[in-house]
């Protein structure tokens, strides 16, 4: 089976890699033949509280014979930095679509969401916060990058994450990159 994302979405990505910058959630939506529920999946993501520009989008085409493809191109220009769409050219079920958007993730924390699906808007806040309490809980003492895809300082939460993470994992080594400088939250 071929998946493939555009040139540009690849260079981009090699890009983001470089910046090493990281968004708090990963969210990959396999979808086949979902050109009806793209934009009301779309319209929950955006309205998250926890803030759409913390979040990637990972939007995996599995073979759809409709225009599902093109409506995940159109979002995937319309948000470039927290969208990726992978095409795979024949239907091999969600679970290899989840298994192919795992390879995209850039993400410390991965979710799985159906196309066909409509969460509250705070439903990624009220994950990422439970994440957290967990690793809390196991006395976590690694690593933790707590910024989205765009600059780390324009996210005006970052202090409230940055303290909450703190609180709940102080052991935990919280680290972002700022225009490609190291900067620790200790």
């Amino acid at each position: 089976m071929k998946c493939s994302k555009s040139l540009a979405k690849a260079v981009m990505m090699t890009q983001r890699w470089e910046m090493i910058d990281v968004p708090y959630l990963s969210i990959i939506i396999p979808c086949y033949n979902a050109v009806n529920y793209i934009d009301r999946c779309m319209e929950c993501l955006r309205n998250q509280t926890i803030g759409f520009e913390n979040l990637q989008v990972i939007l995996v085409n599995d073979g759809s014979t409709d225009f599902t493809l093109g409506k995940m191109l159109f979002y995937e220009n319309m948000f470039p930095e927290q969208m990726v769409v992978i095409n795979c050219e024949e239907n091999r079920g969600q679970g290899a679509a989840k298994n192919t958007g795992l390879n995209y993730a850039q993400a410390d924390f991965v979710a799985f969401l159906d196309v066909d699906d409509v969460i509250a808007e705070s439903f990624y806040e009220k994950l990422y916060k439970k994440i957290i309490d967990e690793l809390g809980e196991l006395n976590y003492s690694g690593r933790l990058a707590l910024h989205s895809n765009n600059e780390p300082f324009l996210d005006s939460r970052i202090i409230e994450f940055t303290k909450y993470a703190r609180e709940k994992v102080p052991k935990a080594f919280l680290y972002m990159y700022t225009n490609g400088t190291l900067v620790t939250i200790d």
